[in-house]
Order: structure tokens, then C-alpha cells, then sequence
């Protein structure tokens, strides 16, 4: 076997390449030096000398650094796949909980969408969690076809689903300090502080995961010797709008287009949508006012309301772009 001190050189350096426990290592070592002595035995087996026949096995099975990048790959993607769930239940099951609790009577007034500071904070907190959670859902659908997901690519969907945590967690210590200050001793007010408890064990414990799988990520970056560009997630939504029924897909080209060239503009008229909504609520709420200053007040307030909205998503559009690569680096018509 002294024809295959190759393979144990070989090992050793994959040894220190390698991600991960020592135990995982270990095994992974285990199945490494098993294939490649089979896979030197076959060639032995067909006729090429032992020398050869190793340097084959060696040959196909990659570099050191290449087959522990690999396994980085594959650890961070694992990961990142179990704390999308943790995600997944913070943020949806928050906005449901809102969603139950404001058809309470009693306990309406305790959501964060009321009035006050910690409503004004969850509030925007609960609009933040939701769209990095739909950036998250969005990267994790367009990396799962592909086979090999580079260290950017898989730190912005790190960072989206650490934003929607963070804020959603945000909007928890909101809704408990708002629960906390309309406390009505009872069945109802004693499951939604369990139902909050729980909420926030699960954003501890997705914030302990992609912690992990923050450090995954920079080891894979580290091995990673000619990383890919990351595609930013309007990209990524144009690629899974090919998807959609055929007739519909020209219509989402153009409309991406668009945006991906406009980007000023397409932030303007998403952060419109939302804040005209809710100066519309916030006219329908106050009722048909009586007399022409009435009037004048509750569509200042709208305007104040509307101008507040806005203004918020713009700002948080412009300040996460980089962060979770939400824009093409350099603008050009999507097709």
C-alpha cells in the first residue's frame, strides 16, 4: 500500500479543509478514503499501474479545497433550510396571533397595531418581518434547483431571514409590552402570553441557527477560491417567473424590467401602495367628518399618515438594497 501515500496526503489536507464537528469530519474522512481505495482498486483491476491508478481515484474525485467547500455548501444549505421553518413560524404565526388578537373584545387595544410608541414600533416591526421573510421564501425557492449555491447567494438569504427575526422579535417585545400594560386577568390574556412565549422560543432558537449558519457561510466563503456573483432578488424573481402559465410570462418580463431599470421609481410606487392603504384606513376609522374643518384635520391626518408610510418603506428599500441584495449591481433590462 506504500503506492498510496497519495491517498493519505490527500486526507490530511482534507482534513484541515474540512467544516465541522470533529465527528462529522471523521466520518466524512471515513467515506472519502473508502471511495477513493475502491476507486483506485477498480482502475488497478483494469489494467493501469498503482501509481496511475491512484493519481486517477484522486483526479475525479476534485481537489481538497473543492470537496470541502462542497461540504460547507451542503451544511450551511442544511441549516439555513431548518432555520427558514423557524422563520416561517415566528413571523406567520406573529401576524396570525395580531390578526386573532385584534378580534378579541378587551384585548384589542393590547396589539401592537394600536396607538403609542410600542404600537408605532410593531407596527412598522410586523411590516419589516414580513417583507424579509418574503425575500427569504424568495431566495430559498430560486437556490433549491440549484446545485451549487455560492457563499453570497447564501448569505442574502441569511440576512433576509435574520431581518425578518430580528424585527419580528421586535414586534414580540412590543405586543408583550402592550399585553403587559392592558392586562385583564383571564383565560384569553393567559394564552396569548403563552402563545408569546412560545413565539419568542422559537426566534431564540431560529436566531441560534442562523448564527450557525452565519459561521457555515463564512467557511464556505474562506474555501470558496473563485466565488460566482450572487443574482439579487429581483433576478431571482425573474427567473422563477418563467414559471408561471405562459400567457402571463411576457407581462412579468416587462413589469421586472422595468424595475430593475427604475429603481427610484419602483420603490416610489411600491411604498405608495401601502400607504395609501392605510390613510384610506385611517379616514374610514375616524368616520365622515362634520363641518369643513373636520374635514381639513382628517385629511391632514391621512396626509401625515400617508407621508409617515412612505417615507418608512423608501428608507428601509434604500437601506437593506445592499444588505439583501434587492437590486441588480448594475442596471440593465432584465429578460
Amino acid at each position: 500500500m506504500s503506492g498510496r501515500s497519495p491517498i493519505s496526503d490527500y486526507l490530511r489536507e482534507l482534513a484541515v479543509a474540512l467544516p465541522g464537528p470533529r465527528g462529522r469530519r471523521e466520518r466524512i474522512l471515513a467515506e472519502v478514503e473508502d471511495h477513493l481505495h475502491a476507486h483506485a482498486d477498480a482502475l488497478v483491476t483494469a489494467g493501469h499501474q498503482e501509481q496511475t491508478a491512484v493519481a486517477g481515484a484522486l483526479e475525479s474525485f476534485g481537489a481538497p479545497r473543492v470537496v470541502a467547500a462542497s461540504f460547507a455548501e451542503g451544511a450551511a444549505r442544511r441549516t439555513l433550510a431548518a432555520a427558514g421553518t423557524g422563520v416561517a413560524v415566528t413571523v406567520v404565526g406573529f401576524a396570525a396571533g395580531v390578526a386573532v388578537l385584534t378580534q378579541i373584545p378587551g384585548l384589542a387595544s393590547s396589539s401592537p397595531l394600536g396607538d403609542g410608541p410600542a404600537g408605532a414600533i410593531g407596527f412598522f416591526a410586523v411590516q419589516l418581518a414580513l417583507v424579509a421573510a418574503a425575500i427569504a421564501l424568495l431566495r430559498a425557492l430560486a437556490l433549491r434547483p440549484v446545485a451549487r449555491a455560492g457563499a453570497d447567494e447564501l448569505a442574502f438569504a441569511l440576512r433576509a431571514g435574520a431581518l425578518a427575526t430580528v424585527t419580528a422579535a421586535v414586534a414580540l417585545g412590543a405586543e408583550a409590552a402592550a399585553l403587559a400594560a392592558h392586562w385583564r386577568a383571564g383565560t384569553t390574556a393567559t394564552a396569548s402570553a403563552v402563545v408569546l412565549g412560545v413565539l419568542a422560543a422559537a426566534a431564540l432558537w431560529t436566531l441560534a441557527r442562523l448564527a450557525r449558519a452565519g459561521e457555515q457561510v463564512r467557511r464556505l466563503r474562506a474555501l470558496d477560491a473563485a466565488p460566482a456573483p450572487a443574482a439579487s432578488a429581483l433576478e431571482q424573481l425573474a427567473v422563477l417567473a418563467e414559471r408561471l402559465p405562459a400567457t402571463l410570462v411576457p407581462t412579468a418580463r416587462a413589469a421586472l424590467g422595468w424595475a430593475a431599470g427604475r429603481r427610484s421609481a419602483c420603490i416610489a410606487l411600491v411604498a405608495a401602495m401601502p400607504a395609501a392603504l392605510l390613510a384610506a384606513a385611517s379616514l374610514r376609522e375616524h368616520g365622515v367628518p362634520h363641518g369643513p374643518g373636520a374635514l381639513a384635520r382628517e385629511l391632514l391626518a391621512a396626509a401625515v399618515v400617508f407621508a409617515l408610510e412612505a417615507g418608512a418603506v423608501m428608507a428601509c428599500a434604500y437601506a437593506f438594497d445592499r444588505l439583501l441584495g434587492l437590486w441588480p449591481r448594475r442596471t440593465r433590462v432584465l429578460s
